[in-house]
């Protein structure tokens, strides 16, 4: 890797530092990650809006072209012959009056299950998308971490590369105890962590 040189006031030529370049990638990353958000947002805004314009004309065209409820509607309009008077203790689901009212209750409960199964079919691809967008956010927080042990790792194995081999062959033992204590601590964090949990 070449380092890039920035003339300086004196005539001497500066060298830009690791962590300079590191902090002019991270303000990169932050730029990407802003327009993604905003990209993805814009992208689940506009297939949502689809997906329930498309499934809303879907369920009232299925529900004028049902044959069931259609002669639901037409018994329920049809008048009754001759209307007999109404006795105290009659029914009123078979007066003309009940019938409609069951025909409207049958046409409400139907017209309810298509909704709910519409809000269901539109809920799912936007949870869905939360859901990446959420995971997408937890290993974008990583970032810093991942970015300085990498910076890390390029000067020690650099270092490594470069020095004679006992020092090489120290280095990369006291990495290994390092990479291996770390495991096991956080392998130990975790378990203390579900004791306290179930206590």
């Amino acid at each position: 890797m070449t380092a890039t040189c920035v003339p300086s006031a004196n005539g001497r030529t500066d060298r830009r530092s690791l962590s300079a370049q590191i902090d002019r990638f991270d303000k990169m990353l932050d730029g990407l990650d802003s327009a993604l958000l905003d990209a993805v947002k814009e992208a689940v805004a506009q297939s949502t809006s689809t997906a329930v314009a498309e499934a809303v004309r879907s369920a009232l065209l299925e529900i004028a072209a049902n044959p069931n409820i259609l002669a639901m509607l037409q018994r329920a309009s049809v008048p009754a012959p001759v209307p007999e008077p109404v006795k105290a203790t009659a029914d009123v689901k078979f007066t003309p009056i009940g019938r409609i009212g069951n025909a409207i209750a049958a046409a409400w409960k139907f017209s309810l299950g298509k909704l709910k199964s519409l809000g269901n079919f539109v809920a799912a691809p936007v949870r869905a998308t939360a859901k990446a967008v959420h995971q997408v956010n937890q290993f974008w927080s990583l970032r810093r971490p991942v970015l300085i042990a990498l910076a890390v790792g390029i000067v020690i194995g650099t270092a490594g590369a470069l020095s004679s081999p006992w020092l090489a062959g120290l280095l990369s033992g006291c990495g290994a105890a390092g990479t291996t204590l770390g495991a096991q601590f956080v392998s130990w964090s975790r378990r203390l962590y579900a004791s306290f949990g179930m206590s």
